[in-house]
């Protein structure tokens, strides 16, 4: 339904460097919010509770943060990684769809 563009509240973000969870997964280095989820040992798990070799803390620096918006919450690929999609009940998906949608109305 939407891309949509937001900034970030908090200072950091996580940095998933290739093949940190996995190999190939993720493909290119990847940086998400603490609190996107990726599938990881069979259940979704925050980004913010990943770490190991490969997983850092990075500055955020107040640039845009894009997240894929659908008209039910899903998962897609994000460079080898399962990831999820906005889930359109959030608030934030509110300002970037129909009022109709942002009340569950499909």
């Amino acid at each position: 339904m939407a891309i949509t563009v937001t900034q970030y509240i908090e200072d950091t973000m996580v940095q998933i460097h290739p093949s940190a969870l996995g190999p190939g997964c993720p493909e290119l280095c990847t940086v998400m919010t603490h609190k996107h989820k990726v599938f990881l040992k069979g259940k979704m798990v925050e980004a913010g509770r990943l770490s190991g070799p490969g997983i850092t803390r990075i500055p955020y620096e107040g640039y845009k943060v894009y997240n894929v918006l659908l008209a039910t919450e899903g998962r897609m690929n994000v460079q080898g990684m399962i990831c999820e999609t906005l889930d359109p009940s959030n608030p934030i998906a509110s300002r970037f769809i129909p009022h109709a949608f942002a009340e569950g109305f499909h």
